[in-house]
């Protein structure tokens, strides 16, 4: 169950699918506990914000429904060529970044709903994709993380950290990843080797930065950076929360 907080409203949005076909969006006054509204949405929900509520619909799962929370319209995206697993907005609204099991990425303007473009990342699958320096880069991560020009999709770096990021600071300096990694050290010509712990790795100097380790209990379902970069949160499966202070790391 997808589910967004609206500080700015005062409205707190959950988007309930019921199985393939719809999806009930419900919004609450906060501060009165009480319902305000329900919308029903077509399609199973992937991705909602403060205003889009996107879905993926079709038998094969690669047409996108983006249901405007504001206007009640309905805008469809065409042209994924596999099914679609990951959306991600930018922070202001304006772009939404789509990607296909086949690591095709699309991003669309927002809310007329034309292209903006097509990029092709390698690897396999989707673990997150993000908006990141105020949108102007877009991250994706599968087996390793790439950064792309959110206006052209022109590829800026392929990350030389051999792990697809969890999450990415919203400076885009960091990156978050758990369990062991290994990374290559050109000046050493040797392999540094980091434990299986929260490893937070700096783009810039290409190094594990800060460690954490969590006890096994914690069967983590979620880590992200706050926005802006000084906390790193980790959440379990159980609702356990954990959160660091990073806010003394140089990255």
């Amino acid at each position: 169950m997808p589910l967004f907080y609206a500080e700015k409203s005062f409205l707190h949005c959950a988007a309930v699918c019921n199985g393939d076909l719809h999806s009930v969006i419900i919004f609450w006054d906060i501060e009165k506990g009480i319902e305000k509204k329900r919308l029903l949405a077509h399609g199973r929900g992937i991705l909602i914000t403060d205003r889009y509520h996107v879905a993926r619909v079709s038998s094969d799962d690669t047409l996108v429904k983006v249901f405007d929370l504001e206007t009640e319209k309905v805008i469809e995206l065409k042209g994924h060529t596999s099914r679609v697993e990951k959306a991600c907005a930018s922070g202001d609204g304006k772009y939404l970044a789509i990607g296909g099991r086949n690591t095709q990425v699309k991003v669309w303007n927002l809310p007329d709903g034309t292209e903006r473009f097509n990029a092709n990342v390698l690897g396999s699958g989707f673990y997150r994709m993000k908006f990141v320096q105020e949108g102007a880069t877009l991250a994706v991560a599968n087996i390793r993380t790439v950064f792309l020009d959110a206006g052209s999709g022109k590829i800026i770096e392929k990350s030389p950290a051999p792990f697809g990021a969890t999450d990415v600071s919203p400076n885009g300096k960091m990156m978050v990843y758990k369990g062991e990694v290994r990374i290559f050290n050109e000046k050493e010509g040797k392999f540094t080797k980091y434990p299986d712990a929260i490893n937070i790795y700096s783009r810039a100097k290409n190094d594990v930065i800060a460690s954490f380790r969590v006890d096994a209990n914690l069967r983590l379902h979620h880590l992200l950076f706050s926005p802006n970069a000084e906390r790193l949160i980790a959440v379990g499966s159980y609702g356990e929360l954990r959160v660091w202070n990073i806010s003394t790391l140089k990255p």
